[in-house]
């Protein structure tokens, strides 16, 4: 009897106990619960490729004071954080504009002690947004030639319980005067698809994205800009070459010497599909005939290995094609796109263009770093071994930056590149390694190459002067069929003409008297021919001196 009530009064008792915690087991308390473990850096959004972080985090790393993910960029202002307070527990290494630097960035990111200046910082609870304007104007001088450019916009991101992460950067440009390059094809300078103005042209941008983060791996969707490959001047792989566009990006960090990172992009490939237009407003005057572009898209994965924090190296692949469906088998991450063409057969409109890519870093010696690229577009390996190298086609860079060489606080770092002709192309318009009639890699495109040496000095810690020298040749451009079906009918050597040179030299001083805010001037002499009168704007051939000078406020791309 005894025991009867006993079990009774315990089965009482556990059942008031459940129903008492009965509501932390719903989805909302689990969650919350959960948040903290799951999640572990705040603020997993990208940092502007144009803030002068990447310098002196790029120069720690050099010194082997930290270790970078230096294959890929932009980085995420949650390991900008993870690098500068690793910094400051090795203060005592740094010298004494170093320490300077270290405590302005300390600062600006809000490490440590609140600091009062911009970014506009709020935080309560779980949730914290940053907020900040952008702001640019210069005023430009080409041989006697007057224009200015300006840009403006804002810049916001936000982090839920440090798992959700959100950002947006709007900015509106111009480019304005007596000399504008209305193309930017033959330039470092960022193309977009660019509206005409009076006496210039306009432009927007806007980056946007919508990260997961737990730790070990991150997932989002995106609207930004990426950096595959090493190098100062250009990038093989993926570059800020052109206009960003939509992607998902995946990355995996399981180990610390092993990374991988994932992108599937959504193209624009500027080609018109006929199929599908429609009249706009049919019997109106207003009428216009609009056209879709066929759709067109990337799949691009990097496997990265570091053995060492001196060295590490990476190899991946990616796969453009085009079509009005999504191909699943592009959308494994961990995969070998480049020969999935051989899966639905040549000459199909589900065809495409594959290419192979490597990169190093090495970093043993204090204050000196070499890299290098390696962009396979076409290889025949049977025919290689046949001493036959018409159907190669390669791109590659190889650089080194040396710190404090003689002088504290002065770099040196030179820079080569060569595409071979032919590489980013296609026979299929559609599927070149293209965005916006742009290349998604390097900006001097097939048939050219590159050489930069630049010497850069900073006497104070937020003045920097830099010299700069610059030799650029290009080739010709010929038809697309010579290296598929007319292989045999013309051969093509590497600058076959009509060539381009582009010689030029200068010098840039910039001051920084608070943190995201660049004074800056930059005198440059250059000498242009091009064997190709249609190439080339009239207005850069000859001997020419330019002349800029302007601010920029919160890191205009």
């Amino acid at each position: 009897m005894n025991e009867n009530i006993n079990t009774k009064k315990t089965e009482m008792a556990v059942k008031n106990f459940m129903e008492k915690i009965k509501p932390m087991f719903s989805f909302k308390n689990i969650f919350l619960i959960l948040l903290p473990i799951l999640s572990i850096n705040p603020q997993t959004v990208t940092e502007n490729l144009s803030s002068n972080i990447y310098d002196f985090i790029d120069r720690m790393e050099i010194k082997n004071l930290i270790s970078l993910k230096s294959e890929s960029k932009p980085y995420y202002i949650s390991d900008i954080k993870k690098w500068l307070l690793e910094l400051k527990g090795k203060e005592q290494l740094l010298n004494d504009i170093e320490k300077k630097q270290l405590e302005k960035y300390l600062s600006y990111y809000k490490i440590g002690d609140k600091s009062d200046i911009l970014p506009y910082e709020f935080e309560k609870d779980n949730f914290s947004i940053n907020i900040q304007p952008i702001a640019g104007y210069s005023f430009d001088y080409l041989s006697g030639k007057k224009g200015h450019t300006r840009a403006g916009g804002i810049r916001l991101y936000t982090n839920y319980g440090k798992i959700f992460n959100s950002y947006f950067l709007f900015q509106d440009r111009g480019d304005f005067g007596d000399f504008v390059d209305f193309k930017k094809d033959l330039s470092h300078e960022r193309g977009y698809a660019f509206v005409s103005a009076p006496n210039g042209i306009e432009y927007s941008d806007i980056i946007a994205g919508v990260i997961l983060d737990w730790d070990w791996a991150k997932i989002g969707l995106a609207k930004d800009y990426n950096r595959w490959g090493s190098g100062l001047f250009g990038q093989l792989i993926l570059s800020d070459n052109v206009n960003s566009f939509p992607h998902i990006k995946f990355e995996y960090n399981p180990i610390n010497w092993f990374r991988f990172q994932y992108i599937f992009g959504w193209l624009n490939s500027q080609v018109l599909d006929s199929s599908r237009y429609y009249h706009s407003q049919p019997g109106s005057k207003l009428d216009e005939i609009r056209y879709d572009f066929i759709n067109k898209y990337i799949a691009a994965n990097l496997f990265t290995f570091q053995p060492f924090d001196y060295l590490s190296f990476s190899v991946g692949n990616s796969f453009i094609y085009s079509g009005s469906t999504i191909r699943l088998e592009s959308l494994i991450p961990f995969s070998f796109f480049k020969y999935l063409d051989r899966d639905v057969g040549k000459g199909s409109v589900a065809d495409g263009n594959g290419q192979m890519f490597f990169d190093m870093n090495f970093n043993y010696f204090n204050g000196f770093r070499l890299y290098g690229t390696f962009f396979i577009d076409v290889i025949s390996i049977r025919k290689t071994f046949n001493n036959d190298f018409s159907e190669n086609w390669f791109g590659y860079t190889v650089g080194s930056k040396i710190i404090d060489p003689v002088i504290k606080n002065l770099e040196f770092q030179f820079e080569y590149t060569k595409i071979d002709p032919w590489v980013y192309e296609h026979k299929d318009i559609t599927t070149t390694y293209k965005h916006l009639n742009y290349n998604l890699g390097h900006w001097i495109g097939q048939n050219a190459d590159l050489t930069n040496l630049r010497l850069s000095y900073s006497p104070l810690f937020n003045v920097n002067l830099a010299i700069d020298f610059q030799y650029f040749r290009k080739g010709g451009l010929d038809d697309i069929y010579y290296p598929y079906e007319g292989r045999d009918e013309k051969k093509f050597s590497f600058l076959y003409s009509p060539l381009r040179k582009d010689l030029s030299y200068g010098f840039t001083i910039s001051y920084e008297p608070i943190p995201s805010l660049l004074i800056f001037c930059n005198v440059k002499f250059s000498k242009i021919s091009d064997e190709d009168n249609d190439r080339t704007q009239d207005y850069l051939i000859g001997s020419k001196n330019f002349i800029k000078f302007g601010f920029n406020f919160g890191n205009t791309y």
